[in-house]
């Protein structure tokens, strides 16, 4: 397993960042198009709020620890996604160190996206 250095939540932030694939929203874009699985990392009011259409919501520790019934293949492409984009960075990591290869971060989170959103706070826009 990886280790992350650093005492603070920032530093172990910067330490995932170095060792994973983050995509900005334009590539993010593209793989979604395809298909890709997204997974919103954020608590359930968040999501409810507002969130990616075709996201599941799913907690990061649910997922990392259910991750081989969660995601029965490790080589399929999945984008997490999460506020700025720390969580999902460390959660990416923690994925990659399971065995799973195709999984990337959405640079900046939900607060860089540009695309369309679905929700309570969506709708009311």
């Amino acid at each position: 397993m990886t280790f992350l250095p650093g005492p603070d939540h920032q530093q172990r932030v910067e330490a995932a960042r170095r060792q994973i694939r983050e995509l900005d929203t334009s590539a993010f874009k593209i793989l979604l198009a395809f298909g890709t699985q997204l997974i919103d990392l954020r608590d359930a009011a968040a999501f409810a709020a507002t969130h990616i259409p075709g996201a599941r919501r799913v907690e990061r520790e649910v997922l990392l620890a259910q991750a081989a019934s969660l995601l029965p293949e490790p080589d399929a492409s999945v984008v997490l996604v999460s506020a700025s984009g720390a969580t999902s960075a460390i959660a990416s990591l923690a994925l990659q160190n399971q065995g799973y290869t195709a999984v990337v971060s959405l640079r900046g989170g939900l607060r860089q996206w540009s695309g369309p959103l679905q929700g309570e706070r969506a709708a009311a826009t």
